[in-house]
Protein backbone atom coordinates (compact mmCIF):
# COMPACT_ATOMS: atom_id res chain seq x y z
CA UNK A 1 0.00 0.00 0.00
CA UNK A 2 2.90 2.42 0.91
CA UNK A 3 4.64 1.96 -2.10
CA UNK A 4 1.62 2.36 -4.30
CA UNK A 5 0.87 5.37 -3.24
CA UNK A 6 4.57 6.43 -3.66
CA UNK A 7 4.93 5.10 -7.23
CA UNK A 8 1.10 6.94 -8.15
CA UNK A 9 2.62 10.29 -6.58
CA UNK A 10 6.23 10.32 -8.19
CA UNK A 11 4.92 9.32 -11.61
CA UNK A 12 1.22 11.32 -11.63
CA UNK A 13 -0.83 8.28 -12.19
CA UNK A 14 -2.09 5.38 -10.04
CA UNK A 15 0.70 2.68 -10.50
CA UNK A 16 -0.03 -0.77 -8.50
CA UNK A 17 2.78 -2.34 -6.70
CA UNK A 18 2.54 -5.68 -5.09
CA UNK A 19 5.06 -8.40 -3.14
CA UNK A 20 3.78 -10.99 -5.96
CA UNK A 21 2.65 -8.86 -8.69
CA UNK A 22 5.87 -6.65 -9.18
CA UNK A 23 8.10 -9.26 -9.17
CA UNK A 24 6.11 -11.28 -12.13
CA UNK A 25 5.95 -7.94 -14.15
CA UNK A 26 9.69 -7.96 -14.12
CA UNK A 27 9.80 -10.98 -14.88
CA UNK A 28 8.00 -10.82 -17.90
CA UNK A 29 9.47 -7.49 -18.97
CA UNK A 30 12.91 -9.15 -18.59
CA UNK A 31 12.36 -11.65 -20.98
CA UNK A 32 10.69 -9.53 -23.43
CA UNK A 33 13.78 -7.17 -23.35
CA UNK A 34 15.96 -10.29 -23.76
CA UNK A 35 14.07 -11.01 -26.86
CA UNK A 36 14.29 -7.71 -28.10
CA UNK A 37 18.23 -7.68 -27.75
CA UNK A 38 18.71 -10.73 -29.41
CA UNK A 39 20.15 -11.06 -32.46
CA UNK A 40 19.96 -14.50 -33.91
CA UNK A 41 23.50 -15.97 -35.35
CA UNK A 42 23.70 -18.74 -38.00
CA UNK A 43 25.50 -22.41 -37.77
CA UNK A 44 25.77 -24.45 -40.53
CA UNK A 45 26.02 -28.92 -40.19
CA UNK A 46 26.53 -31.51 -42.84
CA UNK A 47 23.54 -34.07 -42.82
CA UNK A 48 24.40 -37.70 -44.25
CA UNK A 49 21.21 -39.82 -45.16
CA UNK A 50 21.65 -43.47 -44.78
CA UNK A 51 18.97 -45.44 -45.48
CA UNK A 52 17.95 -46.64 -41.78
CA UNK A 53 19.10 -43.04 -40.29
CA UNK A 54 20.35 -39.60 -40.31
CA UNK A 55 24.03 -38.79 -39.12
CA UNK A 56 24.42 -34.70 -38.71
CA UNK A 57 28.49 -33.19 -37.83
CA UNK A 58 29.43 -30.81 -35.01
CA UNK A 59 28.11 -26.99 -36.02
CA UNK A 60 29.99 -24.82 -38.21
CA UNK A 61 29.76 -20.65 -37.65
CA UNK A 62 30.57 -20.31 -41.53
CA UNK A 63 29.01 -21.92 -44.73
CA UNK A 64 32.46 -22.57 -45.96
CA UNK A 65 33.43 -24.70 -43.41
CA UNK A 66 30.61 -27.40 -43.43
CA UNK A 67 31.17 -27.55 -47.11
CA UNK A 68 34.73 -28.17 -46.97
CA UNK A 69 33.67 -31.02 -44.85
CA UNK A 70 31.11 -31.85 -47.22
CA UNK A 71 33.79 -32.44 -49.82
CA UNK A 72 35.88 -34.26 -47.92
CA UNK A 73 32.92 -36.65 -47.43
CA UNK A 74 32.05 -37.02 -51.11
CA UNK A 75 35.86 -37.61 -52.06
CA UNK A 76 35.46 -40.71 -50.02
CA UNK A 77 32.21 -41.42 -51.96
CA UNK A 78 30.36 -40.74 -48.47
CA UNK A 79 31.55 -44.49 -46.78
CA UNK A 80 31.66 -43.75 -42.71
CA UNK A 81 33.10 -46.39 -40.48
CA UNK A 82 31.35 -46.86 -36.96
CA UNK A 83 33.41 -45.44 -34.64
CA UNK A 84 31.44 -46.11 -31.73
CA UNK A 85 28.47 -47.36 -30.14
CA UNK A 86 26.73 -46.77 -27.32
CA UNK A 87 23.61 -48.30 -25.88
CA UNK A 88 22.01 -46.98 -22.22
CA UNK A 89 18.68 -48.20 -20.37
CA UNK A 90 16.54 -45.07 -19.09
CA UNK A 91 13.77 -44.92 -17.29
CA UNK A 92 11.09 -42.36 -17.11
CA UNK A 93 9.09 -42.31 -13.59
CA UNK A 94 5.37 -41.79 -14.04
CA UNK A 95 4.27 -38.46 -13.59
CA UNK A 96 2.57 -36.97 -10.03
CA UNK A 97 -0.61 -36.29 -9.74
CA UNK A 98 -1.76 -32.61 -9.99
CA UNK A 99 -2.14 -29.69 -7.66
CA UNK A 100 -3.71 -26.55 -9.22
CA UNK A 101 -0.46 -25.26 -11.06
CA UNK A 102 0.60 -28.18 -12.99
CA UNK A 103 -3.12 -28.62 -14.03
CA UNK A 104 -3.05 -25.04 -15.14
CA UNK A 105 0.00 -25.15 -16.91
CA UNK A 106 -1.25 -28.48 -18.92
CA UNK A 107 -4.53 -26.81 -19.89
CA UNK A 108 -2.65 -23.63 -21.09
CA UNK A 109 -0.53 -25.98 -23.05
CA UNK A 110 -2.63 -28.28 -24.32
CA UNK A 111 -5.97 -26.35 -24.64
CA UNK A 112 -4.76 -22.94 -23.94
CA UNK A 113 -6.50 -22.10 -21.17
CA UNK A 114 -5.44 -19.79 -18.90
CA UNK A 115 -4.74 -19.73 -15.50
CA UNK A 116 -8.14 -18.02 -14.39
CA UNK A 117 -10.19 -20.52 -17.07
CA UNK A 118 -8.86 -23.97 -15.44
CA UNK A 119 -9.18 -22.81 -11.70
CA UNK A 120 -12.94 -21.51 -12.90
CA UNK A 121 -13.46 -24.68 -14.89
CA UNK A 122 -11.97 -27.10 -12.08
CA UNK A 123 -13.69 -24.94 -9.17
CA UNK A 124 -16.84 -25.82 -11.47
CA UNK A 125 -16.09 -29.81 -10.97
CA UNK A 126 -15.52 -29.60 -7.82
CA UNK A 127 -18.91 -28.08 -6.96
CA UNK A 128 -21.06 -30.99 -9.02
CA UNK A 129 -18.82 -33.32 -7.19
CA UNK A 130 -16.38 -34.56 -9.56
CA UNK A 131 -13.34 -33.87 -8.05
CA UNK A 132 -11.88 -33.24 -5.54
CA UNK A 133 -10.90 -29.20 -3.98
CA UNK A 134 -8.49 -27.72 -6.25
CA UNK A 135 -6.46 -25.29 -4.51
CA UNK A 136 -4.04 -27.61 -3.81
CA UNK A 137 -0.19 -27.10 -3.81
CA UNK A 138 0.22 -31.03 -3.01
CA UNK A 139 0.98 -33.74 -5.57
CA UNK A 140 -0.06 -36.80 -3.24
CA UNK A 141 -2.60 -38.33 -1.51
CA UNK A 142 -2.86 -39.25 2.14
CA UNK A 143 -1.75 -42.73 3.09
CA UNK A 144 -5.19 -43.74 4.15
CA UNK A 145 -6.54 -43.40 0.87
CA UNK A 146 -4.29 -46.21 -0.06
CA UNK A 147 -7.23 -49.21 0.18
CA UNK A 148 -9.99 -46.69 -1.90
CA UNK A 149 -7.57 -46.09 -4.33
CA UNK A 150 -7.30 -49.50 -6.94
CA UNK A 151 -11.52 -48.95 -7.12
CA UNK A 152 -11.38 -45.43 -7.53
CA UNK A 153 -8.72 -46.17 -10.79
CA UNK A 154 -10.59 -48.37 -12.40
CA UNK A 155 -13.58 -46.58 -12.63
CA UNK A 156 -12.09 -43.63 -13.37
CA UNK A 157 -10.65 -44.96 -16.30
CA UNK A 158 -13.57 -47.17 -17.61
CA UNK A 159 -15.65 -43.89 -17.36
CA UNK A 160 -13.47 -42.39 -20.35
CA UNK A 161 -12.80 -45.91 -22.22
CA UNK A 162 -9.56 -47.48 -20.89
CA UNK A 163 -10.55 -50.68 -20.67
CA UNK A 164 -7.11 -52.66 -20.32
CA UNK A 165 -7.30 -52.33 -16.89
CA UNK A 166 -4.40 -51.30 -14.63
CA UNK A 167 -1.91 -52.83 -11.86
CA UNK A 168 -2.04 -49.89 -10.04
CA UNK A 169 0.64 -48.52 -8.37
CA UNK A 170 -0.61 -46.96 -5.45
CA UNK A 171 2.71 -46.30 -3.28
CA UNK A 172 4.25 -43.32 -5.46
CA UNK A 173 1.10 -41.83 -5.20
CA UNK A 174 0.63 -42.03 -1.29
CA UNK A 175 2.55 -39.75 1.40
CA UNK A 176 0.99 -38.43 4.35
CA UNK A 177 3.99 -36.26 4.94
CA UNK A 178 3.52 -34.28 1.53
CA UNK A 179 0.32 -33.38 1.78
CA UNK A 180 -0.48 -30.41 3.82
CA UNK A 181 -4.25 -28.52 4.05
CA UNK A 182 -5.35 -30.77 1.16
CA UNK A 183 -4.67 -33.76 -1.41
CA UNK A 184 -3.66 -33.25 -5.13
CA UNK A 185 -6.49 -33.00 -7.16
CA UNK A 186 -7.94 -36.33 -8.48
CA UNK A 187 -11.58 -37.14 -9.43
CA UNK A 188 -13.97 -38.76 -7.05
CA UNK A 189 -16.19 -41.53 -6.97
CA UNK A 190 -19.46 -40.49 -8.35
CA UNK A 191 -17.72 -38.75 -11.21
CA UNK A 192 -17.70 -42.04 -12.68
CA UNK A 193 -21.24 -42.92 -11.94
CA UNK A 194 -22.11 -39.14 -13.67
CA UNK A 195 -23.20 -38.32 -17.40
CA UNK A 196 -20.27 -36.80 -18.46
CA UNK A 197 -22.12 -36.09 -22.29
CA UNK A 198 -24.29 -33.39 -20.29
CA UNK A 199 -21.09 -31.59 -19.41
CA UNK A 200 -19.89 -28.31 -20.84
CA UNK A 201 -16.74 -29.62 -23.30
CA UNK A 202 -14.54 -26.76 -21.15
CA UNK A 203 -15.13 -28.47 -17.92
CA UNK A 204 -14.93 -32.60 -19.76
CA UNK A 205 -11.62 -31.30 -21.11
CA UNK A 206 -10.20 -30.22 -17.71
CA UNK A 207 -12.01 -33.93 -16.61
CA UNK A 208 -10.37 -35.43 -19.11
CA UNK A 209 -6.91 -34.71 -18.05
CA UNK A 210 -7.74 -35.13 -14.80
CA UNK A 211 -8.68 -38.63 -15.09
CA UNK A 212 -5.34 -38.89 -17.38
CA UNK A 213 -3.18 -37.91 -14.62
CA UNK A 214 -4.66 -40.43 -12.02
CA UNK A 215 -4.20 -43.24 -14.16
CA UNK A 216 -0.71 -41.98 -15.31
CA UNK A 217 0.57 -41.84 -12.09
CA UNK A 218 0.09 -45.50 -10.59
CA UNK A 219 1.26 -46.73 -13.43
CA UNK A 220 4.64 -48.49 -14.30
CA UNK A 221 7.86 -46.62 -15.70
CA UNK A 222 8.26 -45.82 -18.95
CA UNK A 223 11.77 -48.08 -20.10
CA UNK A 224 13.56 -47.36 -23.28
CA UNK A 225 17.37 -48.06 -24.64
CA UNK A 226 18.89 -44.87 -25.80
CA UNK A 227 21.45 -45.71 -28.54
CA UNK A 228 24.03 -43.00 -29.80
CA UNK A 229 26.35 -44.25 -32.83
CA UNK A 230 29.10 -42.21 -33.85
CA UNK A 231 30.62 -42.28 -37.57
CA UNK A 232 33.38 -41.16 -39.09
CA UNK A 233 33.97 -39.42 -42.48
CA UNK A 234 35.82 -37.02 -44.31
CA UNK A 235 37.77 -36.91 -40.52
CA UNK A 236 35.22 -35.76 -38.70
CA UNK A 237 32.90 -37.35 -35.99
CA UNK A 238 28.56 -37.58 -36.91
CA UNK A 239 26.17 -38.39 -34.80
CA UNK A 240 23.24 -40.42 -34.91
CA UNK A 241 20.51 -40.90 -32.00
CA UNK A 242 17.89 -43.51 -31.25
CA UNK A 243 15.80 -45.56 -29.10
CA UNK A 244 13.86 -48.67 -28.99
CA UNK A 245 11.03 -49.28 -26.38
CA UNK A 246 11.33 -51.74 -23.53
CA UNK A 247 8.00 -51.05 -21.54
CA UNK A 248 5.26 -48.56 -22.32
CA UNK A 249 4.53 -48.04 -18.85
CA UNK A 250 2.55 -44.91 -18.27
CA UNK A 251 3.16 -43.54 -22.00
CA UNK A 252 0.73 -45.97 -23.35
CA UNK A 253 -1.99 -44.16 -21.20
CA UNK A 254 -0.71 -40.80 -22.39
CA UNK A 255 -0.42 -42.41 -26.43
CA UNK A 256 -4.29 -43.20 -25.58
CA UNK A 257 -5.42 -39.86 -24.38
CA UNK A 258 -3.82 -37.87 -27.26
CA UNK A 259 -1.88 -35.71 -24.60
CA UNK A 260 1.38 -35.17 -26.67
CA UNK A 261 2.79 -36.62 -29.70
CA UNK A 262 6.24 -38.61 -29.34
CA UNK A 263 8.64 -36.60 -31.83
CA UNK A 264 11.56 -39.04 -30.35
CA UNK A 265 14.08 -40.53 -32.71
CA UNK A 266 13.23 -44.17 -34.01
CA UNK A 267 15.04 -47.37 -33.55
CA UNK A 268 18.59 -47.19 -34.86
CA UNK A 269 19.99 -49.99 -37.28
CA UNK A 270 22.13 -52.96 -35.77
CA UNK A 271 25.61 -51.66 -36.23
CA UNK A 272 28.70 -52.77 -34.56
CA UNK A 273 31.68 -50.75 -33.62
CA UNK A 274 34.43 -50.79 -36.86
CA UNK A 275 31.70 -51.53 -39.64
CA UNK A 276 31.87 -49.52 -42.92
CA UNK A 277 27.89 -48.20 -44.36
CA UNK A 278 27.46 -45.80 -47.08
CA UNK A 279 25.30 -42.88 -46.89
CA UNK A 280 22.73 -42.15 -49.73
CA UNK A 281 22.82 -38.45 -49.92
CA UNK A 282 24.19 -35.18 -47.88
CA UNK A 283 23.65 -32.16 -47.80
CA UNK A 284 24.62 -28.78 -45.64
CA UNK A 285 21.80 -27.31 -43.63
CA UNK A 286 21.37 -23.77 -42.12
CA UNK A 287 20.00 -23.16 -38.67
CA UNK A 288 19.92 -20.24 -36.13
CA UNK A 289 20.26 -19.80 -32.37
CA UNK A 290 17.09 -19.17 -31.19
CA UNK A 291 15.71 -16.23 -28.96
CA UNK A 292 13.75 -17.24 -25.75
CA UNK A 293 10.50 -17.38 -25.96
CA UNK A 294 7.89 -15.27 -24.70
CA UNK A 295 6.21 -16.37 -21.24
CA UNK A 296 3.09 -18.62 -22.07
CA UNK A 297 1.08 -19.07 -18.47
CA UNK A 298 2.48 -22.50 -18.59
CA UNK A 299 6.07 -21.09 -18.54
CA UNK A 300 5.24 -18.52 -16.81
CA UNK A 301 3.55 -20.39 -13.71
CA UNK A 302 6.56 -22.35 -13.94
CA UNK A 303 8.92 -19.58 -13.21
CA UNK A 304 6.34 -18.41 -10.29
CA UNK A 305 7.04 -21.58 -8.67
CA UNK A 306 10.72 -21.86 -8.67
CA UNK A 307 11.16 -18.16 -8.76
CA UNK A 308 14.26 -17.52 -5.84
CA UNK A 309 14.31 -21.20 -5.17
CA UNK A 310 18.15 -21.47 -5.66
CA UNK A 311 18.09 -19.01 -2.58
CA UNK A 312 15.79 -20.35 -0.44
CA UNK A 313 16.91 -23.45 1.62
CA UNK A 314 15.61 -26.72 1.02
CA UNK A 315 13.56 -27.39 3.93
CA UNK A 316 11.40 -24.42 3.20
CA UNK A 317 7.81 -24.76 3.67
CA UNK A 318 6.97 -22.74 0.80
CA UNK A 319 9.18 -21.69 -2.20
CA UNK A 320 8.66 -19.79 -4.88
CA UNK A 321 6.16 -16.82 -5.29
CA UNK A 322 2.46 -16.73 -4.48
CA UNK A 323 0.43 -19.60 -4.37
CA UNK A 324 -1.34 -22.04 -6.84
CA UNK A 325 -4.74 -20.54 -5.45
CA UNK A 326 -3.09 -17.20 -6.05
CA UNK A 327 -0.86 -16.87 -8.93
CA UNK A 328 -3.98 -16.90 -11.89
CA UNK A 329 -5.13 -13.92 -9.74
CA UNK A 330 -2.08 -12.40 -10.14
CA UNK A 331 -1.84 -12.72 -13.88
CA UNK A 332 -5.34 -11.63 -13.96
CA UNK A 333 -4.59 -8.38 -11.90
CA UNK A 334 -1.92 -7.44 -14.13
CA UNK A 335 -3.91 -7.75 -17.12
CA UNK A 336 -6.57 -5.77 -16.03
CA UNK A 337 -4.59 -2.55 -14.62
CA UNK A 338 -2.65 -2.61 -18.00
CA UNK A 339 0.79 -3.86 -17.44
CA UNK A 340 0.66 -6.81 -19.54
CA UNK A 341 -1.21 -8.45 -22.02
CA UNK A 342 -2.10 -11.07 -24.20
CA UNK A 343 -0.24 -11.64 -27.80
CA UNK A 344 -0.58 -14.21 -30.75
CA UNK A 345 -2.77 -15.79 -32.82
CA UNK A 346 -2.62 -19.35 -31.46
CA UNK A 347 -4.45 -21.40 -28.85
CA UNK A 348 -1.81 -20.54 -26.74
CA UNK A 349 -1.03 -16.84 -26.00
CA UNK A 350 2.34 -15.27 -25.16
CA UNK A 351 2.49 -12.68 -22.26
CA UNK A 352 3.94 -9.59 -23.02
CA UNK A 353 4.75 -6.30 -21.03
CA UNK A 354 2.61 -3.01 -22.16
CA UNK A 355 4.31 0.33 -22.76
CA UNK A 356 3.05 1.56 -19.05
CA UNK A 357 4.27 -2.36 -17.99
CA UNK A 358 7.97 -2.01 -19.16
CA UNK A 359 8.00 1.83 -17.81
CA UNK A 360 6.44 0.56 -14.29
CA UNK A 361 9.38 -2.68 -14.58
CA UNK A 362 12.09 -0.07 -15.24
CA UNK A 363 10.58 2.30 -12.49
CA UNK A 364 11.16 -0.41 -9.41
CA UNK A 365 14.15 -0.65 -7.09
CA UNK A 366 15.49 -4.22 -7.04
CA UNK A 367 14.07 -4.77 -4.06
CA UNK A 368 10.43 -5.00 -5.45
CA UNK A 369 11.54 -6.31 -8.34
CA UNK A 370 13.44 -9.74 -7.12
CA UNK A 371 11.24 -12.36 -5.91
CA UNK A 372 13.87 -13.35 -3.07
CA UNK A 373 11.73 -10.38 -0.94
CA UNK A 374 8.81 -12.34 -1.48
CA UNK A 375 9.93 -15.85 -0.82
CA UNK A 376 11.75 -14.37 2.39
CA UNK A 377 8.64 -13.09 3.61
CA UNK A 378 6.90 -16.25 3.54
CA UNK A 379 9.53 -17.88 5.43
CA UNK A 380 9.39 -15.15 7.74
CA UNK A 381 5.52 -15.49 8.36
CA UNK A 382 5.71 -18.85 8.58
CA UNK A 383 8.37 -18.42 11.38
CA UNK A 384 5.85 -16.17 13.17
CA UNK A 385 3.16 -19.28 12.69
CA UNK A 386 5.65 -21.44 14.49
CA UNK A 387 6.38 -19.17 17.12
CA UNK A 388 10.25 -19.27 16.23
CA UNK A 389 10.06 -15.30 15.85
CA UNK A 390 7.89 -12.64 17.63
CA UNK A 391 5.64 -10.86 15.47
CA UNK A 392 6.84 -7.22 15.84
CA UNK A 393 10.37 -8.44 14.97
CA UNK A 394 8.80 -9.16 11.66
CA UNK A 395 6.81 -6.14 11.51
CA UNK A 396 9.69 -3.62 12.51
CA UNK A 397 11.70 -5.55 9.46
CA UNK A 398 8.87 -4.17 7.30
CA UNK A 399 8.43 -0.85 8.66
CA UNK A 400 11.87 -0.49 8.42
CA UNK A 401 12.08 -1.38 4.98
CA UNK A 402 9.19 0.74 3.67
CA UNK A 403 10.41 3.78 5.11
CA UNK A 404 14.02 3.53 3.59
CA UNK A 405 11.70 3.08 0.42
CA UNK A 406 9.90 6.18 0.78
CA UNK A 407 12.50 8.60 1.92
CA UNK A 408 15.37 7.06 -0.25
CA UNK A 409 13.48 6.27 -3.70
CA UNK A 410 13.80 8.83 -6.00
CA UNK A 411 11.78 9.36 -9.54
CA UNK A 412 14.02 8.56 -12.14
CA UNK A 413 13.98 10.65 -15.02
CA UNK A 414 14.30 7.90 -17.85
CA UNK A 415 10.96 6.64 -16.73
CA UNK A 416 8.41 7.99 -18.81
CA UNK A 417 4.65 6.71 -18.75
CA UNK A 418 2.17 6.73 -21.00
CA UNK A 419 -0.97 9.40 -20.18
CA UNK A 420 -3.67 7.63 -18.92
CA UNK A 421 -6.71 8.04 -21.24
CA UNK A 422 -9.29 10.42 -19.44
CA UNK A 423 -12.37 9.06 -18.36
CA UNK A 424 -15.71 10.74 -19.86
CA UNK A 425 -18.47 11.38 -17.32
CA UNK A 426 -21.55 9.85 -17.07
CA UNK A 427 -24.25 10.60 -19.72
CA UNK A 428 -27.15 12.31 -18.40
CA UNK A 429 -25.41 13.45 -14.43
CA UNK A 430 -24.96 17.16 -13.70
CA UNK A 431 -21.75 18.51 -11.95
CA UNK A 432 -21.60 21.38 -9.82
CA UNK A 433 -19.13 24.22 -11.57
Amino acid sequence: MNATRLFSCLYGQTLNVGRVMSPTLAMIAERESARKDFRPEPYYTVELKFPEMKAVSQKFKTREEAEQLLSKCLQEELTAVVSSVTSKDKTEKAPLLYDLTTLQRDANRRYGYSAQETLDYTQALYEKKMVTYPRTDSQYLTDDMEEMLPDLVRRSGEAFGWVKGLSAQTERALNSEKVTDHHAIIPTVSMAKAELNKLPDTELKILWLIVERLLEAVSSPYRYKETVLELMCGGSTFTAKGKTVLEKGWREIADFFSREKNTKPAALPDLKTGMTVRAEGSEVKEGFTQAPASYTEDTLLRAMETAGKQDMPEEAERQGIGTPATRSGIIEKLIRIGFIERSGKGKTKSLVPTEKGKQMAAALPEALRSPLMTAQWEQELLKVENGTIPADQFMGDIRQMTEKLVHFYEKRENVRFPAEPRRQPRKGRRYRK
